[in-house]
């Protein structure tokens, strides 16, 4: 027999910690976090391109390349970790 209301466990009605019932994400939550993969691909992308047109004219032999791309990941990942809500 199927159950009805606050004791069912499908995704949609899975009980949570506090034995309320914890929905499924919508639209709206899944598209909250959608933007945070190509925010940190273009902070990498734009770090790399500058640390190219230094290097092309300092004659750095790829050195201020590999700087700015660490240097732009990090970043990338601080701006990550700031946009996700601690629990």
């Amino acid at each position: 027999m199927h159950e009805v209301g606050p004791a069912r466990t499908g995704f949609a009605g899975r009980r949570g910690r506090g034995g309320g019932v914890v929905k499924a994400p919508g639209p709206r939550g899944v598209l909250r976090y959608s933007h945070l993969g190509v925010q940190f691909v273009i902070i990498v992308l734009v770090f790399a391109w500058g640390g190219a047109a230094l290097d092309r004219k300092l004659a750095a032999r790829g050195v201020v390349t590999l700087v700015s791309v660490f240097a732009g990941a990090a970043i990338a990942f601080y701006v990550l970790y700031r946009e996700i809500p601690r629990r």
